[in-house]
């Protein structure tokens, strides 16, 4: 499964990313985020996250944002900026 979530959200958060447990990769590149709170990715077997071209910095994405992702599973993981 595939989630887009358009170019309109500017903070992910766990609620964003909750409702299905067979979700594998999130695309969010060119999103305008600013801010991944830290439980954004928790519980999440994740295999990439696509967090390119968006308006985060040390404030908007802290350590702990990126803790709740598997390393066991993650494959591909893009912070680039814009």
């Amino acid at each position: 499964m595939i989630i887009n979530l358009i170019t309109q959200v500017k903070q992910i958060s766990s609620s964003k990313v909750a409702g299905d447990s067979d979700l594998k990769a999130l695309y969010l590149s060119g999103n305008g985020i600013e801010v991944v709170s830290e439980d954004a990715f928790r519980g999440r077997p994740l295999t990439l996250v696509d967090l390119s071209g968006n308006n985060l910095d040390e404030d908007g994405l802290k350590r702990k944002s990126l803790e709740g992702l598997d390393r066991r599973t993650l494959r591909y993981l893009d912070l680039s900026g814009e």
